[in-house]
């Protein structure tokens, strides 16, 4: 399966969500053909994954996980046939603003996950940005199932409900209900490489969130 996080905008959780998604089926679900696939110019899920690798507990316990970085679409269409077939599962995580990678995700990926902050606001804006893509991609083949879900959810408020009615009504996304808090947790745990699973203490409400989005996505 290949699995693209995305969005046109930066700060709206998709390499959290690549790091923790791509973790928790390394550690919980013990896979080992695995990839994590860093295509933001920042590099910010390689720089994590090397953290997680270079660390001597998680290499004495045999968890590292594969990551590549690709920096053009070129690139990744050029090499991803080969990756599939040494791989049961890749997650991409897509930099903002790459309009290329996001538009060749949409052809090559089974799935594309779309990380949405509780804000009615800044999904019209992303619709705004995303649609032209979308049509493009349409033109030069197959494209593939696109899901929405909100990732930093509000602890209270309106803002989560607001937001969930209106991904519930979008025609081309599916809206997941399961909803991801803005939780330190995750934010640490991911600077490292690391699954909330990995954590001590646990956040146990960290881990159900997370186990949830997966058991949405890959069950």
């Amino acid at each position: 399966m290949i699995l693209s996080i995305a969005h046109t905008k930066g700060g709206v959780g998709k390499t959290t969500t690549a790091i923790q998604l791509a973790t928790y089926l390394r550690v919980v679900k013990n896979i080992e053909d695995v990839l994590l696939i860093d295509a933001d110019s920042q590099h910010s899920s390689q720089n994590a994954i090397t953290r997680r690798n270079t660390n001597p507990d998680i290499i004495s316990k045999d968890l590292k996980l594969n990551c590549e970085f690709f920096k053009t679409s070129d690139n990744l269409l050029a090499q991803i046939d080969l990756r599939k077939k040494n791989h049961k599962y890749i997650i991409i995580d897509i930099g903002a603003r790459n309009s290329d990678m996001f538009r060749a995700s949409l052809n090559i990926s089974n799935a594309v996950l779309i990380p949405f902050q509780p804000q009615a606001f800044s999904i019209e804006a992303f619709l705004d940005e995303f649609l032209p893509l979308y049509k493009d991609a349409k033109r030069l083949g197959p494209v593939c199932k696109l899901f929405g879900f909100i990732n930093f959810a509000e602890a209270q408020g309106s803002a989560n409900d607001e937001t969930k009615e209106y991904l519930e009504n979008m025609e081309d996304i599916e809206y997941l209900d399961c909803c991801v808090g803005k939780r330190k947790s995750i934010l640490v745990s991911t600077s490292f490489g690391r699954s909330v699973f990995e954590e001590k203490p646990k956040d146990q409400k960290a881990c159900a969130e997370i186990e949830n989005l997966a058991n949405c996505l890959f069950m």
